[in-house]
Order: structure tokens, then C-alpha cells, then sequence
């Protein structure tokens, strides 16, 4: 986990107001975890070390999602997290935290993380699967989840 203290977080200029408020979310979030705190970039032609967020972001990525859809994609060197819009990308960024860095969303404003310590490395897989759907926030049912390892 330590090398993705040294990432950038890849957010597209024009991306949609929910989008940029992923962005900046996940950065917040990814300093509450593991104490590090990651620069913002709108450079698309950036190729790997990256967090790529949103659809804009994450170029080759064809698929159209379905409103509210979570898709994350992990690869060695970079990570797509993005979705349907208008919140499926803010949502993904939030599935992210619970799934890999098993943070806890307790109340709208307190989320526990373990210390990093305990927290595996990412997994590169080449596997596909819809995630579960369950109630998510702001009372939003979420379906068809996707989730790819690469």
C-alpha cells in the first residue's frame, strides 16, 4: 500500500460536477486512511501511476454504464474507478474504501479505517463479477454493479 501514497488522482476538466466531487473525495478520503495526501491532475495523456476518475478519465473504457452503476478496475500501475452517471462514480469511489482499504462508513460523517499496516496490497486479478447490491447513500439502491481486476 505504501506505493500508492506516491499515485495522482486523474480527473478530467470537464468532468461533471459529481465527478470533480468524487475526485476530491477520494483524495480526502485516501489521506484519512493511509495518511498520504495525493496531488490532483487534469492531464489526460498521463499513461500509468494514476487513479483514473470517472468515465473521461478512464480512456478505452467503451461501456455504458447504467444510471447509479459502480465500476472499479484495477490494474498494476493504474486504477479505474468510475460509473453511471450522475453519482455511479461518487459511489464507486466510496465501494473502493469499504472494499480494499475496508474503511466503515458509520454515520454520514465518520468513517473508520483500520491502521494501514494491516491493510493488503491491492489485488491484480483477471476476474469479473457483479458486485452485491445493497441500500447505499443517501437511501439510493444501487444494481448491476460491475467490478473487473486486471
Amino acid at each position: 500500500m505504501d506505493t500508492l501514497k506516491t499515485w495522482t488522482i486523474l480527473v478530467t476538466p470537464d468532468a461533471s460536477p459529481s465527478e470533480q466531487y468524487a475526485a476530491e473525495e477520494f483524495r480526502t478520503l485516501f489521506k484519512q486512511a493511509l495518511g498520504a495526501e495525493l496531488t490532483v491532475t487534469h492531464d489526460i495523456s498521463i499513461k500509468q501511476i494514476v487513479f483514473r476518475i470517472g468515465p473521461r478519465a478512464s480512456k478505452n473504457l467503451t461501456e455504458n454504464f447504467g444510471e447509479e452503476e459502480v465500476f472499479i478496475e484495477i490494474h498494476k500501475h493504474y486504477v479505474i474507478i468510475t460509473g453511471g452517471r450522475p453519482r455511479g462514480t461518487l459511489y464507486s469511489v466510496y465501494e473502493s474504501f469499504e472494499r480494499y482499504l475496508n474503511g466503515e462508513f458509520l454515520t454520514y460523517d465518520h468513517i473508520w479505517f483500520p491502521e494501514s499496516t494491516a491493510l493488503k496490497p491491492l489485488p491484480v486479478e483477471d476476474c469479473r463479477f457483479p458486485a452485491k447490491s445493497e441500500a447505499r447513500f443517501n437511501a439510493v439502491w444501487l444494481s448491476n454493479w460491475s467490478v473487473v481486476f486486471c
